[in-house]
């Protein structure tokens, strides 16, 4: 929670999208930073209404109503109206890269997505005898299109040695560097 507070209190974005809103704890704390950089919004997407029910309760109770939109629905429904400076995907792990790939073209330049619980190997040539339908468990393979992004360098990936691993990924902005070789 404190590190997505910091990004938003850092990064400053204008919009945020979260996908696997739960109960609200990380869309509060996105919230939180946004409500205190006095503009933006978050965008938290959640398809269990229990669960959406318990987030709206929780934004409420913590005033942030006017900082978060809560939306009830399914992910590979939903259609972005906006770019986003920051994107924290965290729905069920096969279908975050697959989120990457949808919201890549509205991540504004310069922008920062991150996808939660992935290790360094990203589980890539994971096996789970349990579930032997999803290769690379519990994520799948990277799509090729995440592959060509980051090959093409157009979508920088950072790592954290977290318990339960983050991947960050940086969208390269045309004011950047262009690094010789």
């Amino acid at each position: 929670g404190e590190f997505l507070y910091s990004m938003v209190r850092i990064l400053k974005p204008e919009y945020v999208l979260e996908t696997g809103t739960h109960w609200g704890i990380g869309a509060s704390y996105l919230g939180m930073g946004i409500k205190d950089n006095h503009f933006g919004k978050v965008t938290t997407i959640e398809f269990i209404p229990e669960n959406h029910r318990k987030a709206v309760e929780r934004f409420r109770i913590l005033g942030l109503d006017n900082y978060v939109d809560a939306v009830l629905g399914r992910v590979e429904d939903y259609k972005p109206a906006v770019q986003y400076g920051l994107i924290f995907l965290d729905t069920e792990p096969i279908t975050r890269f697959s989120e990457l790939v949808k919201f890549y073209e509205h991540l504004e330049p310069g922008g920062f997505l991150f996808i939660h619980d992935t290790p360094r190997t990203l589980c890539q040539g994971n096996v789970n005898t349990d579930h032997p339908e999803i290769p690379s468990w519990p994520f799948g393979n990277i799509p090729n299109r995440m592959l060509e992004l980051v090959k093409n360098g157009e979508l920088r990936p950072f790592h954290f040695p977290t318990p339960r691993g983050l991947v960050g990924f940086y969208k390269v902005h045309p004011d950047d560097l262009k690094w010789q070789k």
